[in-house]
Parts: C-alpha cells; structure tokens; sequence
C-alpha cells in the first residue's frame, strides 16, 4: 500500500483553498484535520496537523504535517495519486 507523511511550509488556510485542485476530480469529505477522498473503488485519508514554525531570524515559515494512506487502492492508483496531489502544492523556484 502507499503511503506519505510530509511536512509542508504553508498555513492550514492555504493547504484547505489549494486543496480542491490537488484531489479533482474526486469527491471529498472534510472533517476536523481529516479529508477523506473517494478515489474510485478506494479511499485516500488525508490527516493535517499544524506544527511549530520554522524560525529564520526575523522570518516565520509555516508548517503542516500532512499524512495521506490509501484503503482499497491499488499501488498505480496511490501513486497517482499523490503524484497529482504533489504538483498541485507545487512551488517554482530557483
């Protein structure tokens, strides 16, 4: 089964607006810190839990600890998943 914990800079607001772009076309349902996903025959639970800040001199960074695990989802499916859920949060940068 596949599975993910990470750790995102950005606020419970923004992972809430941005997350609608990164689980379509799925339905969702949101719960407290929770976000079950129908994902075909399967479900992705997603968990997301603020963390402490992290701390750069005068710059604070948000965190969020997100943890995704799939039920009656196939590997393929899992990993696209979160391949999808990956570029949606997406930052550019150089």
């Amino acid at each position: 089964m596949v599975s993910r914990m990470c750790l995102m800079s950005l606020s419970e607001a923004d992972f809430l607006r941005l997350l609608p772009r990164a689980i379509a076309p799925f339905n969702f349902s949101l719960g407290s810190n929770t976000v079950e996903v129908t994902v075909g025959e399967g479900v992705a639970h997603i968990a997301f839990q603020p963390r402490p800040a992290h701390v750069l001199a005068s710059l604070s960074l948000p965190v969020l600890q997100v943890d995704i695990r799939f039920d009656n989802l196939d590997e393929a499916a899992g990993k696209a998943f979160l391949y999808r859920f990956d570029q949606a949060f997406h930052r550019g940068g150089g």
